[in-house]
């Protein structure tokens, strides 16, 4: 069975939110009660090789999944998230709360040396340039580097990478729709939606090729049948 990476990258990331000015990032709208947890457990990902049991003592030094790359980080200014790399602008409502890719390491960086390695590959895959929390939806903007995930392969397409990273088939009471071409900004991107009804969860992902080396994967997630136009209403080009 296929492993859902990007849910599980995608929670590790919101479990180190962290304050944005006054306003504090959350992660209220997938968050789980005590009693639901025993319920919820089964329908987290199932990874292809169990992960390490053994804890990392050492805290060495996360890897830099953009190192030799041509990508920069975006900015976090007030709402309003800019990436030139990506060649877009996404303005948040007002009462969003922004964490760039430093904020967002920093945070991750207090519980590295608490991870498996199983967990350190999945982050050193990946850049988390973006989390931005609101009252009722949490968006993440992560820039996974096709090099790294695929070794043996070359001009890896959007649609090849949600297909290997997004599959929850086999998981009663997760439903998944089709992916989809949807245009924001002026690019192409590849939805798809994911429905937890278990928790009341939706994640809905977008992923669109950048060049040779990554994909931009934008998530929201919130509770189910949360308004998913909010976010690509927000997306210009620059």
């Amino acid at each position: 069975m296929k492993r859902a990476v990007l849910a599980v990258s995608v929670l590790l990331t919101l479990s180190a939110a962290v304050s944005c000015g006054n306003k504090k990032a959350t992660i209220d709208p997938i968050e789980i009660t005590a009693e639901e947890m025993q319920t919820a457990e089964e329908y987290k990902p199932i990874p292809t090789e169990a992960a390490s049991a053994v804890v990392t003592e050492a805290a060495d030094e996360m890897s830099d999944a953009g190192e030799g790359t041509e990508f920069k980080s975006g900015t976090a200014s007030g709402n309003v998230y800019t990436s030139e790399y990506a060649g877009i602008k996404v303005t948040f409502p007002e009462d969003t709360a922004l964490s760039d890719r430093a904020a967002n390491e920093k945070e991750l960086g207090k519980i590295w040396s608490k991870l498996d390695e199983n967990s350190k590959n999945e982050q050193g895959n990946h850049i988390t340039d973006l989390v931005a929390n609101c009252k009722e939806t949490t968006y993440v903007f992560q820039y996974y580097n096709t090099k790294l995930l695929f070794p043996d392969k070359n001009n890896v397409t959007a649609e090849e990478f949600m297909e290997q990273h997004i599959a929850y088939e086999g998981n009663e009471g997760i439903k998944t729709t089709s992916p989809e071409k949807i245009t924001l900004g002026g690019k192409e991107y590849t939805k798809e939606t994911v429905v937890i009804d278990q928790i009341d969860l939706e994640l809905v992902y977008y992923a669109r090729k950048i060049d040779d080396d990554f994909i931009l994967v934008i998530n929201s997630q919130g509770e189910s049948g949360f308004d998913q136009t909010v976010l690509e209403k927000s997306i210009e080009a620059i």
